[in-house]
């Protein structure tokens, strides 16, 4: 494991986490022709959705939407859909169980071009050693794509043990060994209010003003979200 002073923090940051203002203003207009017949976006937790739309964008760009082989713990993350695998394998994490489970994970094959995890780190109690048994099953040069929340309401309780910040998950995969190569956040403060008055998470409608817009806030990150590549 890495050891990191302050300035190695700072140059992360600096690297990653400080988004341009342009970042912010990509999904202000949500863009309902992108939504997926497979995946509605009605009821579904709208900080998925600039995730997705990041993921999708990312996948292009890294020529990774066409893979040999995909691991993956949840048929239910909007993500899968887009990737073509010749072997999709399903690692479904079982929290309240002795199943499944990332932190003995062990599979028979240890070349895998993609991993997806995501909404996963914060029902993780060693989040590191999870990470480390990812890394083996992923071959050089094979990415991992993760989101996680930053601000939320307790749930999968007892198996939930906090949340993970932009630098945090930054500093996660990159003391792991892996390369960051994109990050992104969304939030606001009605999205804030919304899941601690309702003790639920909001779609698109109870965000939505009557300008069409939905903000993404710098200064009040709920989710955020990345790319990263084992070299």
């Amino acid at each position: 494991m890495k050891d990191y002073t302050p300035q190695d923090i700072y140059t992360l940051y600096q690297k990653h986490v400080m988004l341009p203002r342009s970042y912010f203003e990509k999904y202000k207009k949500l863009p309902m022709n992108l939504e997926d017949p497979n995946w509605k976006w009605d009821n579904h937790d709208f900080a998925r959705i600039p995730c997705l739309l990041d993921f999708r964008e990312w996948i292009t760009k890294y020529s990774i939407d066409k893979v040999d082989k995909l691991l993956y713990t949840s048929d239910e993350d909007p993500e899968i859909p887009y990737i073509t695998a010749g072997k999709k394998t399903l690692f479904e994490y079982d929290m309240n169980t002795h199943g499944n489970d990332l932190h003995t994970l062990d599979l028979p094959d240890k070349d895998y071009d993609l991993i997806i995890f995501s909404q996963t780190l914060e029902h993780l109690h060693d989040p590191s050693r999870c990470l480390a048994n990812i890394m083996d099953h992923l071959k050089p040069g094979g990415y991992v794509f993760t989101s996680v929340p930053i601000v939320n309401i307790p749930h999968m309780t007892p198996i939930h043990f906090g949340s993970v910040t932009q630098i945090g998950l930054v500093t996660m995969l990159d003391r792991a060994g892996l390369t960051v190569k994109e990050l992104g956040q969304w939030g606001n403060r009605s999205y804030i209010n919304f899941i601690f008055e309702k003790h639920w998470w909001p779609d698109y409608r109870n965000l939505i003003d009557r300008h069409g817009v939905i903000e993404n806030e710098p200064q009040n990150a709920c989710q955020t979200w990345a790319l990263a590549r084992k070299e």
